[in-house]
């Protein structure tokens, strides 16, 4: 039987920054996260017509560990492409700012900090200085005067960037930043603003944040065929394979934590499972803070006692767990949607016999939008007249309803 791999037994003899950095660098390889790197990486290196790339899952999954192992390799494997040629740059990596005002998302701000993630060392020459107030410190640095470049030139500046880089992705991190605008029915915009600046910067670009992606990834027909999503979903137990992975990683937390004594996690695994939500980074996260206090913290207390203190209040998981939930609920491809989509390509139908005329609203949202608009006025009916039927139609204040006037018979005045 194969030893399992622990810590390195001289950790123990080093500072405790030392020993708290092992453990909060050390990555837990398990089944999901290879599962979802494994299908990143074969979507950069060959998209097959897709533009964007979604990846989402719940807060704490380990998202962020998957685009960092993701961007170690794809860098490791264009180290001599990058010799031969440095301006080559394989992958970049930015943060999407949240407003600073609610409902204000900034282009100008983003692709200021595109060009600041894509160390373009040519700036200068892309936008006139003189013109828009845009420079680089003596250490290299981009600086933006507040007279600074219009959003358009900030724009081809990015795109022309990305296309002088040759990157393979350009990764957007807290995407769902994008709904950072007042009215929701702009979000078809925001999307095609980036479709449209990966397609010009002949660039993939990966976006990565939480369930609230969902309401951006299936706007438009042109938008889900340019688009691939990639879910990273945390453990459950309704599948005895995620039971059982989940165990297998809170033994390798268990034997890589650089404590004198060796904690026994595994045999409180619905505790631990109950207040990670079943997410790995939350886990990791949780455990790195009880090792903090354990190591710097009140000595007399144990580890168990410093994991109760540090775990999250039941309050903050009911949050946590009701988001996820909420998000997972969207997922779920259901015979319903299937018939749906069966009925309105005439799947279904006679040889001969015509298709179903489109629902209100398919236009706007798809044939599943259509069909729940439809039904929701059809119940909007029997609720107003307290039986089945047409509701008739409210018109506006001071116009009439449609009638057919008298014909040949003068009007009273």
């Amino acid at each position: 039987m194969k030893e399992l791999e622990r810590f390195p037994p001289d950790l123990l003899q080093q500072p405790v920054h030392v020993r708290l950095s092992y453990f909060k660098n050390k990555i837990i390889s398990h089944p999901k996260l290879e599962e979802a790197r494994d299908r990143l990486v074969r979507t950069i290196r060959d998209p097959a017509g897709a533009a964007l790339v979604f990846v989402y899952g719940p807060t704490g999954v380990g998202k962020t560990t998957l685009c960092n192992r993701v961007i170690q390799l794809l860098i490791e494997e264009s180290l001599a492409a990058m010799q031969l040629d440095p301006g080559h740059l394989p992958v970049a990596q930015m943060e999407v700012p949240a407003p600073s005002k609610l409902g204000n998302f900034s282009w100008p701000d983003y692709f200021i900090r595109g060009l600041e993630a894509l160390w373009e060392p040519h700036i200068d020459k892309k936008v006139d200085y003189s013109s828009y107030g845009i420079r680089r410190s003596s250490d290299g640095r981009l600086i933006v005067d507040r007279r600074g470049p219009s959003e358009a030139a900030l724009r081809r500046a990015f795109e022309a960037t990305l296309r002088e880089r040759r990157l393979l992705a350009f990764f957007n991190d807290e995407a769902q930043h994008f709904r950072k605008i007042r009215n929701p029915e702009k979000f078809l915009d925001q999307m095609d603003c980036v479709k449209s600046t990966a397609s010009l910067g002949k660039t993939l670009h990966v976006l990565v944040g939480t369930y609230d992606l969902l309401g951006l990834v299936n706007l438009s027909a042109q938008l889900s065929r340019r688009a691939t999503e990639i879910h990273l979903p945390r453990y459950s137990t309704d599948f005895q394979g995620d039971i059982d992975a989940f165990g297998s990683v809170l033994l390798s937390f268990q034997l890589h934590l650089p404590l004198e004594q060796e904690p026994d996690l595994t045999s409180d695994f619905q505790y631990f499972y109950m207040y990670s939500a079943g997410c790995v980074g939350v886990l990791k996260d949780w455990l790195h803070s009880a090792l903090r206090e354990t190591l710097l913290g009140d000595p007399k207390k144990s580890f168990r006692e410093h994991v109760e203190e540090t775990a999250k209040s039941l309050t903050q998981l009911a949050n946590m767990v009701g988001e996820l939930r909420a998000g997972e609920v969207q997922l779920v491809e259901t015979e319903a949607k299937r018939a749906t989509v069966r009925l309105h390509l005439g799947l279904d139908k006679q040889p001969g016999q015509a298709s179903p005329p489109q629902q209100p609203g398919e236009n706007e949202g798809g044939v599943e939008k259509g069909v729940e608009e439809s039904s929701s006025f059809q119940q909007e009916g029997v609720e107003a007249t307290g039986k089945k039927g047409k509701k008739g139609k409210k018109g506006s204040v001071g116009e009439r309803n449609p009638i057919r006037d008298p014909v040949g018979v003068q009007a009273d005045g």
